[in-house]
């Protein structure tokens, strides 16, 4: 077998390598790889027998982050593009969709339909009854979809 690594060795010591016979008859018989587990031995116990802790203190994180963060450089570009946000207009869609709606309830789907009522006339043969197939219901122009719902739901309903 040929000889050991130091991170093998360092394995081997903690276990990761578990009970492996090959390791421990290379170990007994390579003085080389045997004076490197000694030393890697002392310097853990070293560790050990140290009086200093090695344990973080309570403010170690939250400093850490703090510093990882100010390393951190942002791009030039995204201060500018957060500078020009406040420029871009924001609708809001809710109350838009609503007062169309209310619009188009209300008032009629105008468009084509208001347009073919300018050119109701016998000449053309085109007319916003034949289009809609309704006429003007009870004073409502017959563009508007409130005026076709209540005559479509008055013929349903007799």
């Amino acid at each position: 077998m040929k000889c050991l690594r130091k991170s093998d060795i360092a394995k081997w010591l903690d276990g990761e390598l578990g009970d492996n016979p090959l390791v421990t008859e290379h170990l007994d018989s390579c003085a080389s790889c045997r004076s490197e587990l000694e030393s890697a031995k002392r310097v853990i116990d070293l560790v050990r027998a140290s009086a200093y802790s090695f344990e973080p203190s309570d403010s170690f994180e939250s400093g850490f982050w703090q510093k990882v963060n100010a390393s951190i450089k942002e791009p030039w570009y995204r201060s500018v593009l957060e500078g020009m946000e406040g420029l871009v207009p924001r609708l809001a869609f809710s109350p838009v969709l609503t007062v169309l709606m209310a619009a188009m309830l209300v008032g009629g789907s105008g468009g084509i339909l208001t347009g073919l009522r300018s050119m109701d006339n016998q000449e053309t043969g085109i007319s916003l009854r034949h289009v809609t197939g309704y006429s003007d219901y009870k004073g409502l122009p017959a563009s508007s979809v409130a005026a076709a719902y209540l005559q479509w739901s008055e013929k349903k309903s007799s």
